[in-house]
């Protein structure tokens, strides 16, 4: 669990795990095979860990998973088995005080309510991992046939009033995936209240 201590006790465990809402917009069923994730132009960022036994899981190999069917129009949420370090970040959050009155929306999963700690978190980011920092990822269908593919900044976090998409200067309309920063801190902070080892906070 992010921010408690790893398995050697002497170090704080900073992997967190991604997830993904997939939406089929075509006329046609789509089974998604494999999904991975890549590190683009950050630093002090690597892969660590593993998440398991979690419904709709994907893993980088094939073997590794079952597949999903998404019918035609909907919606399904994905995780990606493989973990990311976040270093130096399990000390920002508990340095951060702001956060212990942070209020936080009962939906699933938890969010956290507010711009001002989306934007820190977000800064925070930008901070430890540089400013074109970017996770891309790829989702495959059959015999890893690429069917979607995003790059999605860790500089900018958005929360759940987002729709994934963005409006440029002239008015048009982009296809803009961002990582929801609300929903991680609003976990963190669920995680945090349910910690049998308080300690680890402070």
């Amino acid at each position: 669990m992010f921010g408690r201590p790893s398995g050697d006790k002497k170090s704080v465990n900073e992997i967190a795990f991604l997830s993904v809402r997939a939406t089929n917009i075509t006329a046609a069923p789509i089974v998604l095979t494999a999904a991975k994730w890549e590190i683009v132009q950050a630093r002090n960022l690597s892969k660590a860990g593993g998440s398991y036994g979690f419904k709709n899981l994907l893993w980088p190999a094939l073997s590794a998973n079952k597949p999903i069917k998404i019918e035609a129009g909907e919606q399904v949420d994905i995780k990606l088995g493989e973990g990311l370090q976040l270093t130096g970040m399990a000390s920002r959050l508990r340095k951060n005080r702001d956060l212990d009155s942070a209020p936080t929306l009962p939906l699933e999963p938890t969010r956290l309510n507010g711009d001002r700690h989306i934007n820190w978190f977000a800064e925070q980011m930008r901070l430890l991992y540089g400013t074109d920092a970017k996770l891309r990822l790829t989702l495959y269908e059959g015999d890893y046939k690429p069917i979607a593919s995003v790059s999605l900044p860790l500089a900018q976090g958005v929360d759940f009033f987002y729709r994934g998409e963005a409006v440029d200067v002239k008015g048009r309309v982009q296809y803009a995936p961002r990582l929801a920063y609300d929903a991680f801190l609003g976990q963190y902070l669920e995680m945090r209240a349910n910690m049998a080892q308080p300690e680890v906070l402070r």
